[in-house]
C-alpha cells in the first residue's frame, strides 16, 4: 500500500517539480532506502555478487546495488510522467544505438518479440515505439493490492501500449497479436507468474519465464534482445542484438528447453555489461534467498 500512495504523491509533484530536481530528490530517497537492512537489498546484492562473481560483501557488490536502488528510483520517476510524456522528450530522452535488427524486423510486419531485462528503463523504449505508431503488446506483473496494479496499468496504458496480466491466458492474446504483426515486448528474466521452467543462469539453476519462447515457437517470430542502460546524465541508452528465430525440430519439450537456454544466453550478455542496473529485488537463485 506504501507504494500505491507514493506513486500518486510523486504523479502529483511530477507536475510542478522540473524532471531534474525529480531525479535528484529520487536519488537521496533511494540512497537512505538502501541503508536499511531490507530483503530488498539483500536479494539486490545476492543476484548481482551471482553476475559478478564476488562475495556478497564485497564493497564492488555493495556498491554496485546501491545503484540499482539508484535506477529504480529513477524508473518511478518515469513511471509517475508517463501519462503525458511526449514523443520529442522521449526523443530527448533516449539515446539510440543500433535498433537495425529491431526496426527491420517490425518493417517485415510478420510480428517482433522484443525481450529485455529488468535493466535501465526499458519501459520508456516500449513507449517510444507507441509514440512511433507501432501495436505493442506487453504483459505486467500482478501487482498488489489491486488499487496499485490499476494505478501502474493506467500510467503504463496512457499512451496506447496494450497490456495483459502476466498470466498463462495472455499466451493466447499475444500469440494473436504476433499474427497480426504486431510487437510483443516481454522482460524475461523474473519469472512473476510461477509458471516458469529451471534453466541454466549465471552458471547456476534459475526459473526463467516460458512466454517468449513459447511465443516464438507457436509464431515463428524473431525475438530481438533489446535493452535501456543508464546513461551518468539518466539518458537511456538503447540498443538491440541480432534476431534469433528458435528453430522447431524436436518434440516442443526440447525446443522449449533448448529455446528457454537460447534465451538464458541472450539475457545474460544484455545484463552482464551493466549488472549494477539489474532491479531485481527478489531472490532469483535459491542459494541467494536469504
Amino acid at each position: 500500500m506504501t507504494t500505491y500512495y507514493l506513486l500518486r504523491l510523486g504523479s502529483l509533484v511530477s507536475w510542478v517539480v522540473p524532471l531534474p530536481v525529480a531525479y535528484t530528490l529520487a536519488r537521496l530517497v533511494a540512497r537512505t532506502v538502501y541503508l536499511l537492512p531490507t530483503r530488498a537489498r539483500a536479494a539486490a546484492r545476492a543476484n548481482i555478487a551471482r553476475i559478478m562473481g564476488q562475495p556478497i560483501d564485497s564493497p564492488t557488490v555493495r556498491r554496485a546495488a546501491a545503484c540499482a536502488f539508484h535506477c529504480q528510483a529513477l524508473n518511478y520517476v518515469d513511471l509517475v510522467r508517463l501519462g503525458r510524456v511526449t514523443l520529442a522528450e522521449l526523443d530527448a530522452e533516449l539515446v539510440l544505438g543500433d535498433l537495425r535488427p529491431l526496426l527491420t524486423g517490425i518493417a517485415a510486419g510478420r510480428g517482433v518479440i522484443v525481450i529485455s531485462a529488468h535493466l535501465g528503463n526499458v519501459d520508456y523504449v516500449v513507449q517510444w515505439l507507441v509514440l512511433q505508431g507501432h501495436c505493442v503488446h506487453t504483459a505486467m506483473e500482478r501487482l498488489r493490492p489491486r488499487r496499485l496494479f490499476d494505478l501502474v496499468r493506467r500510467q503504463r496504458e496512457s499512451m496506447g501500449l496494450q497490456l495483459h496480466p502476466a498470466e498463462p491466458r495472455a499466451l493466447g492474446a499475444l500469440t494473436a497479436a504476433l499474427r497480426r504483426g504486431a510487437v510483443v515486448a516481454l522482460v524475461a528474466d523474473r519469472d512473476v507468474s510461477g509458471t516458469g521452467q529451471p534453466v541454466e543462469f549465471f552458471g547456476a539453476p534459475a526459473r526463467l519465464p516460458t512466454g517468449a519462447v513459447l511465443l516464438g515457437l507457436r509464431t515463428g517470430a524473431p525475438l530481438v534482445p533489446t535493452f535501456a542502460y543508464r546513461l551518468h546524465d539518466a539518458r537511456l541508452f538503447v540498443t538491440a542484438r541480432p534476431a534469433v528465430i528458435l528453430p522447431r525440430t524436436r518434440g516442443l519439450r526440447d525446443d522449449l528447453q533448448q529455446g528457454l537456454h537460447v534465451l538464458a544466453r541472450l539475457l545474460e550478455e544484455g545484463i552482464a555489461r551493466a549488472p549494477e542496473q539489474w532491479v531485481v529485488f527478489e531472490p532469483i537463485w535459491k542459494d541467494g534467498a536469504a
